[in-house]
């Protein structure tokens, strides 16, 4: 199924009341007019260089702040520069934005592709199917000890394998491969935040969104996403929607408050109503968003080269420890991994 939205902020502008996007298109020229292109030094920096104070201060910085839930003067803006992760804003975009004409921006996300029926998970389905077709055998066993053994890995004790492609977490690896002393060092600055993802079932239609983005630091969730609008699971009277919440490693979880206080804010906001809720679920997820701390490149440089001593490939999101999602991920083992 193909789908379209806005991706970016400047993309969105055109909706926005006269004086706002007076206030906002301006920001954005001021930004691209004084630009030195001199390399930021954290991400409040880079936020307020590229999109300029008003946009930086109304939209973008509370937002970031409320999604990583730490000082942006403590994240490193290198995950800015992942090619294809965040578009920018072009002369062209802005001035139409400005005269209230739509824009698509950065075309490569503002349309893509998603599975008709089932979610994305059907995308991992079909690759699943796909492998065990090559005749991939999946033991679904929880990796704890990985050691070479002369020319062969030994997992757990008990599986020998050849070669070891490891998606694992970067923060795990060096205790399960036995790396050194700096490896451990480095994993400890290693930083990410948990998930917390409520799903609300509704009885009615879901309105022509697909997700919006929420910087008001009142309400728990970041973003929400009409989630139905993506496939075509549910008939037209039948409607769902997921929003997400960040929570950092240190902090207490308590998933059902969290699920109850979503839905309060889902109805305090007019997004909907209480009558029309027909079920509401939580899930958890431990690993969701890496986080660029200021030595974040230095230190998954330092793990990598070890396990590449070791002669282990680390790959993925949490392999290394990158802001990438599925698109990118597919495009990364074609690339670089050994089959490619």
């Amino acid at each position: 199924m193909r789908v379209a939205y806005p991706v970016s902020f400047e993309n969105g502008i055109y909706a926005l009341p006269a004086e706002l996007r007076i206030k906002h298109g301006l920001s954005l020229l001021r930004a691209l007019i004084s630009s030195s292109g001199e390399k930021p030094r954290n991400l409040r920096e880079w936020i307020i260089n590229t999109f300029g104070e008003e946009v930086a201060k109304d939209h973008l910085i509370p937002y970031n702040e409320k999604i990583r839930k730490r000082p942006l003067e403590q994240i490193s803006a290198d995950w800015a520069y992942i090619p294809g992760r965040l578009p920018l804003p072009s002369l062209e975009d802005i001035v139409k934005a400005i005269a209230g004409l739509p824009t698509v921006g950065y075309r490569e996300q503002a349309v893509f592709h998603y599975p008709r029926k089932g979610g994305i998970v059907e995308q991992w389905k079909a690759a699943y199917r796909r492998a065990e077709e090559l005749g991939v055998k999946f033991l679904q066993m929880e990796v704890r000890e990985v050691k070479k053994v002369g020319s062969e890995f030994l997992i757990n004790g008990v599986v020998k394998a050849d070669k070891v492609i490891s998606t694992l977490p970067l923060r795990e690896a060096p205790a399960i491969f036995g790396l050194s002393e700096e490896s451990f060092s480095a994993t400890e600055r290693l930083d990410y935040n948990s998930v917390v993802v409520v799903g609300v079932g509704l009885n009615g239609p879901a309105p022509k969104q697909h997700w919006i983005y929420v910087p008001d630091r009142r309400v728990p969730f970041h973003r929400y996403a009409w989630i139905s609008n993506y496939g075509e699971d549910l008939p037209p009277n039948k409607s769902a929607l997921i929003a997400e919440i960040t929570v950092p490693p240190s902090e207490r979880v308590d998933v059902d408050a969290l699920k109850h206080e979503t839905v309060r804010w889902l109805m305090e906001l007019g997004i909907v109503r209480e009558k029309d809720i027909a079920v509401v679920a939580a899930w958890f997820h431990k690993y969701g968003y890496p986080i660029y701390t200021l030595t974040h490149s230095k230190d998954v440089q330092t793990i990598e080269g070890k396990l590449r001593e070791a002669e282990v490939i680390t790959f993925g999101r949490w392999g290394n420890w990158q802001y990438w999602n599925t698109d990118k991920i597919f495009e990364m083992a074609q690339k670089s991994l050994p089959w490619s």
